[in-house]
């Protein structure tokens, strides 16, 4: 926290990237599929950016829990969570 960028951190960031984007409505929405060419253009350059030209490493993937189903805290300490 406070960092820069720490804002990305644990949350698939790419509406708010790729529209260069701070906002909580950009960074809770992942949905990209309405982006225009010049926001996909942006993306594409971050991505390059910390992928391939930085050599960040990959320390985890984020994945879509299914609908409406509560996780308990028992449920996540399974998976170090």
């Amino acid at each position: 926290p406070g960092a820069s960028y720490h804002l990305f951190a644990g949350r698939d960031a790419s509406r708010a990237l790729a529209k260069m984007s701070f906002e909580d409505q950009h960074l809770d929405n992942p949905d990209i599929s309405d982006i225009s060419s010049v926001e996909m253009d942006q993306l594409e350059q971050w991505v390059n950016k910390y992928k391939y030209e930085k050599e960040y490493p990959v320390v985890g993937k984020l994945s879509t829990p299914p609908q409406r189903r509560p996780f308990t805290v028992e449920m996540l300490a399974k998976f170090n969570g």
